[in-house]
């Protein structure tokens, strides 16, 4: 997954309002940065029956975590999620 610790557009669409109402830019994360502490998507995966990878954020290591999750996939027939922090906030 492309996992960039937020979700953007709700992020995006905060600058717009807190731009509009006259209000500080500091605030406008709150309730949409996946952070303090950031969410283990590897672990809700594997809470679900799936193989989780990650938090990957060294891009070395990209490569064998998904070579990793293909193995399984194919070698055990379940769902793989490798996550992939690819914009740290």
């Amino acid at each position: 997954m492309f996992n960039n610790r937020t979700y953007y557009n709700s992020e995006h669409h905060a600058v717009d309002v807190a731009t509009e109402r006259d209000r500080p830019m500091e605030t406008r994360g709150i309730g949409v940065w996946m952070k303090d502490p950031p969410v283990d998507f590897a672990k809700l995966a594997e809470s679900q029956g799936w193989l989780g990878i990650g938090p990957v954020e060294d891009p070395e290591a990209i490569a064998p975590a998904l070579k990793q999750a293909v193995e399984t996939i194919r070698r055990d027939g379940v769902p793989a999620l490798v996550d992939v922090v690819t914009r740290n906030r």
